[in-house]
C-alpha cells in the first residue's frame, strides 16, 4: 500500500474528538519553424522584452481613498483588524503553543492574458498566452510578476539588484512547443526613486551570453480607486543579441549591428474592492533602422498588452505597479507561523482529476521524489476570510530508477490554507506557482511523448494539500506544531495556453504524504 492511500484513513478523524534527466524517453528531433514568404525558421530566443510586471508598492502609512499619501489616518477596516489581532482571545494550551506572530508582507498573485503582435514575415501576426504571476516584496528578495531577484544593496531611495526576468518570443503558437523560445535573462539592475517618478538601468544577458541593456523610467498618477503609470524603456541590443533574435542569423545567414528599441508603455490597476484588482498594460516596441531593414522583419515595431485580475494585500488604496518606492512598509502582525514541510512523493500516470477522486494508479517503475518546502507567512486573511497565505519556495529530489537519472526540481509557489475549526484541526490548502526541473522525469516524458509534445523544463505548478494537527489527533499538546497530511505535487502547462511553458497539455503528478512543522 502506498503512503498516499492513507487519505481515507485520515478522513474519519475530521471533526471528531481527539483521543487522549530521462533515459527511456528522448525528446523528438528539432523541427524548423516555417513562415510564409519569410525566413525558413526561427531559433530560440525572444525579440522583445516582456511588459513591466505589476507589483505592490509600499507606503509609509495606509491611506483611505481620498486621503493624502502621507496622511497618517489608518484605514478603518485595517485599524479594526489590527485591534482584533492585538486583543488576545482565550486560547487552549494547544492553541497557545501553535500561535506565532509574524509580520504581514507585501504580496500578490495575478492571472493575465498577454497578447502580442508578431514582427516576423508571415501570415500569422498575433499570439496570446496565459500568464500566472506572483508578487512578493521582502527585505532581501522580491518577486514581481515575470521577474525576481535579490537586493545586493538598498537604502530609502536606491537599490542594486541581481535580477532574472522572463522574456517572451512572439511567434505563431503552433510553433511554440517546437521552438520553446521564451527565455530568461539574468543581470544587474540599478533603481532610483524620485518622488513620484523613478528610473532603472539594467545590463542583462541570456544563457548564451547575448547581452542587452535597458534604461527605463516613468511616473505615477493616482485616483481614488485607480493608478496609472506611464513610462519609457530604451533597449540597446549588442551585435550578437540583434543578430540572434531579430536577424535570425543561424537560419538566414544575415548578421546585424547593435540597435535600439524604443518602447513607450503604460500600466494600470483598478481597485474593484477588498483584495481584488483589475490589471492591464500596453507597450509599443519601435524598432531602430538596423532592425527594420533586416530580411526577417517586415514591421516597424510590435505591440504587447496584458489584461487580467489579481489579488493583492488590501491597504484601502490602489497599489503601485512595477516597483517598490523605497519607503517603509506598513506592517501588521498576523497569526501565521513559518513552517518546514518534508514530503515523500510517488509518481502516478493517473491525471489530476483521477487522483483527487482517489483513483490512483501506481507507476510500474516506482519512480519517487522527496521534497522540502519553507513557508514564509504573507497574510492571515483574504476577502476578510481566515486564510493563511504563504510564499513557499521548495526543492525536490527525484531518485534514480531503471528509466531515469536522478534530477533536481526547484519550486516557488504561493500557498493558501483554510483551517476547519473542528476538535481535530483540519486544513485544506491549494498552491499556485512555477516549477523548473533539471531533467524532465520519466513519467512526464511519457505523458509528453504520447501527445507528440516536446517537454519543457519550466512548467506551471499546483499543490493540493489536506492535513490534520497531530497534537489534536493524539491529544498531545507538545505535538501541536506538527501536521500530518497528503498532497498532490502537480506540474503542467495550463492546457496549451501558456507559451512560457512550451504550449503543452499534460504534465506529471506525484501523490505524496508529508509532515509539516510550524516554527515556533
Amino acid at each position: 500500500m502506498r503512503p498516499y492511500s492513507l487519505l481515507p484513513l485520515l478522513l474519519p478523524f475530521v471533526g471528531c474528538s481527539a483521543p487522549g534527466g530521462v533515459r527511456a524517453v528522448e525528446p523528438g528531433a528539432e523541427q524548423t519553424l516555417q513562415f510564409a514568404s519569410a525566413p525558413s525558421s526561427v531559433p530560440l530566443g525572444a525579440p522583445a522584452g516582456p511588459l513591466a510586471a505589476p507589483a505592490p508598492r509600499a507606503r509609509r502609512t495606509s491611506a483611505a481613498p481620498g486621503h493624502g499619501l502621507d496622511d497618517p489616518t489608518p484605514v478603518p477596516d485595517q485599524e479594526a483588524a489590527t485591534t482584533a489581532v492585538n486583543e488576545e482571545p482565550e486560547l487552549s494550551a494547544a492553541e497557545k503553543i501553535a500561535r506565532v506572530r509574524s509580520i504581514q508582507a507585501d504580496w500578490g498573485i495575478a492571472a493575465v492574458v498577454r497578447t502580442a503582435t508578431i514582427p516576423f514575415t508571415g501570415s500569422n501576426k498575433s499570439v496570446s498566452s496565459f500568464v500566472p504571476m506572483m508578487f512578493f516584496e521582502g527585505d532581501d528578495f522580491f518577486v514581481r510578476g515575470t521577474s525576481g531577484g535579490a537586493h545586493l544593496w538598498k537604502d530609502a531611495d536606491e537599490e542594486v539588484n541581481a535580477l532574472a526576468r522572463l522574456r517572451f518570443f512572439d511567434i505563431p503558437k503552433e510553433f511554440q512547443n517546437t521552438v520553446q523560445g521564451d527565455t530568461a535573462d539574468f543581470g544587474l539592475q540599478y533603481q532610483r526613486e524620485l518622488d513620484d517618478a523613478w528610473w532603472q538601468a539594467e545590463v542583462m544577458s541570456d544563457q548564451s551570453g547575448n547581452v542587452h541593456g535597458n534604461l527605463r523610467g516613468g511616473t505615477t498618477f493616482t485616483g481614488e480607486d485607480w493608478i496609472l503609470e506611464p513610462g519609457l524603456n530604451i533597449r540597446y541590443g549588442t551585435d550578437d543579441f540583434i543578430s540572434r533574435y531579430f536577424a535570425v542569423e543561424p537560419l538566414t545567414g544575415q548578421s546585424a549591428d547593435g540597435a535600439f528599441i524604443f518602447s513607450p508603455e503604460v500600466a494600470a490597476r483598478y481597485h474593484v474592492g477588498s483584495d481584488l484588482y483589475l490589471v492591464g498594460a500596453l507597450r509599443y516596441n519601435a524598432f531602430g533602422s538596423g532592425i527594420r531593414e533586416l530580411d526577417a522583419i517586415d514591421d516597424s515595431g510590435s505591440f504587447e498588452s496584458y489584461l487580467g485580475f489579481g489579488f493583492f494585500q488590501d491597504r484601502g488604496e490602489p497599489q503601485f505597479l512595477g516597483r517598490p518606492n523605497g519607503q517603509e512598509r506598513t506592517e501588521r502582525e498576523i497569526d501565521a507561523p513559518p513552517f518546514i514541510r518534508l514530503a515523500q512523493g510517488f509518481a502516478s500516470p493517473s491525471d489530476l482529476g483521477e487522483i483527487l477522486a482517489l483513483d490512483i494508479e501506481d507507476d510500474e517503475f516506482n519512480n519517487k521524489m522527496t521534497s522540502v518546502f519553507y513557508g514564509h507567512p504573507l497574510s492571515d486573511q483574504l476577502f476578510g476570510l481566515p486564510l493563511q497565505i504563504y510564499l513557499s519556495p521548495g526543492l525536490a529530489y527525484h531518485y534514480e530508477s531503471d528509466v531515469q537519472d536522478e534530477t533536481f526540481e526547484l519550486i516557488a509557489k504561493i500557498h493558501l490554507y483554510y483551517t476547519f475549526p473542528w476538535s481535530v484541526r483540519t486544513r485544506f490548502g491549494v498552491a499556485e506557482g512555477v516549477s523548473w526541473i533539471e531533467d524532465v522525469t520519466y513519467i512526464e516524458g511519457v505523458s509528453m511523448a504520447e501527445k507528440d509534445y516536446r517537454p519543457s523544463n519550466l512548467m506551471n505548478y499546483l499543490d493540493f494539500t489536506l492535513d490534520v494537527n497531530v497534537g489534536d489527533l493524539f491529544g498531545a499538546e507538545k505535538m501541536s506544531a506538527l501536521w500530518l497530511g497528503v498532497a498532490v505535487h502537480h506540474r503542467s502547462s495550463i492546457f496549451e495556453s501558456a507559451s512560457q511553458f512550451g504550449r503543452i497539455k499534460g504534465g506529471s503528478n506525484y501523490p505524496s504524504i508529508y509532515l509539516q512543522w510550524d516554527l515556533l
